[in-house]
């Protein structure tokens, strides 16, 4: 299914799913950002939107609700990766040392609650997608490795072969081969040379 129609029932579906203030923050605050990073990276990376959350709403150490841009949490969700897309405008230009230390606090607290913060810039999106393409990939390598192990009927082309530097296709090799290893699933079969 092409991007635009799962990207519109994957909001829908959220959009249902709410009310109140969380609805409203996901209507006013999933932008043109956002839609970028899903359409540009993570869909050519997974070819889905399983198991992505937008706007999500966590609290703060003072009890203070928030929202992360996108919140990726796939399995049983012991796993979380908070995806904040930065534009250098709101994030630098308009912010003072207040909101710079809120800011910070805010991520710190965020590693505390067991997330991952991902910062996406703003202009790689738009100017070299690539680039955070292949830093996804590396990133989120080894934590896809639990999904890995499970089966050998794991589509590695949508997975993992679309990788653009032969650094990163040998980093994801070393890890099959070692967990193949002690798990005797060879999942580095499907692996072009």
């Amino acid at each position: 299914m092409r991007f635009i129609e799962e990207h519109a029932k994957w909001l829908q579906h959220h959009l249902k799913s709410r009310s109140g203030e969380r609805k409203g923050r996901l209507e006013r605050g999933h932008g043109h950002g956002e839609t970028m990073f899903l359409e540009r990276v993570w869909w050519p990376v997974f070819g889905n939107l399983d198991d992505l959350h937008p706007e999500y709403e966590v609290c703060d150490w003072r009890g203070r609700p928030y929202f992360l841009d996108l919140v990726w949490m796939p399995g049983d969700g012991r796993c979380k990766f908070a995806f904040e897309i930065k534009g250098f405008g709101p994030h630098v230009q308009q912010t003072d040392r207040i909101r710079y230390r809120q800011e910070l606090n805010r991520e710190t607290y965020l590693h505390v609650l067991g997330y991952k913060v991902i910062a996406i810039p703003y202009d790689d999106l738009a100017e070299q997608p690539d680039l955070t393409i292949s830093l996804i990939k590396m990133l989120l390598s080894p934590y896809l490795s639990s999904v890995i192990w499970t089966t050998d009927t794991l589509d590695w082309s949508a997975m993992c072969l679309r990788l653009p530097c032969a650094v990163t296709n040998h980093f994801v090799r070393s890890i099959l081969y070692k967990s193949s290893r002690l798990t005797g699933v060879q999942p580095y079969k499907h692996f072009n040379r």
